[in-house]
C-alpha cells in the first residue's frame, strides 16, 4: 500500500515514466513440517525445542521437495543477521562449533 502512495506522488512530476517488474528468479518454499528428523536431531543436539518460522528465503525447499528432511539453523540471532552491522557473539560461534561436532559424531555413528 506504501509503494502504491509512493508510485502516485512520483507519477506527478514523472508523468511519462512507469515500472517494469520481472521476475528473474524464484525459490521453492519451504514448509514447516510437524514431524521432521533433521529437527528432531537438532533439537537433539541443541536441546532447543522450539520451531521458528522466519520470512527470508533458502535453498531448503528444494531439498524438502526431494524428500530430503531439512532444518535451517545458525549461530546468532535473526535480528542481528542479514542487515547492516550484523554480529554473531562469541558464545553462539561456540553453540555453533558443538552442533557441527554433534553432527559429526551422529553421522559417524549412523
Amino acid at each position: 500500500m506504501q509503494m502504491k502512495f509512493y508510485y502516485q506522488i512520483w507519477k506527478k512530476f514523472f508523468s511519462n515514466a512507469s515500472i517494469k517488474k520481472e521476475i528473474i528468479g524464484e525459490i521453492i518454499g519451504f514448509d514447516r513440517e510437524d514431524k521432521s528428523e533433521a529437527c528432531e536431531l537438532i533439537s537433539s543436539l541443541t536441546g532447543d525445542n522450539s520451531r521458528q518460522v522466519v520470512s527470508f528465503g533458502t535453498e531448503a525447499g528444494l531439498f524438502q521437495e526431494i524428500g530430503i528432511s531439512t532444518v535451517v539453523c545458525g549461530p546468532g540471532s535473526i535480528e542481528q543477521a542479514h542487515k547492516i552491522d550484523e554480529f554473531i557473539v562469541l558464545d553462539e560461534l561456540k553453540k555453533c562449533l558443538n552442533l557441527l561436532d554433534g553432527i559429526k559424531n551422529n553421522s559417524i555413528a549412523s
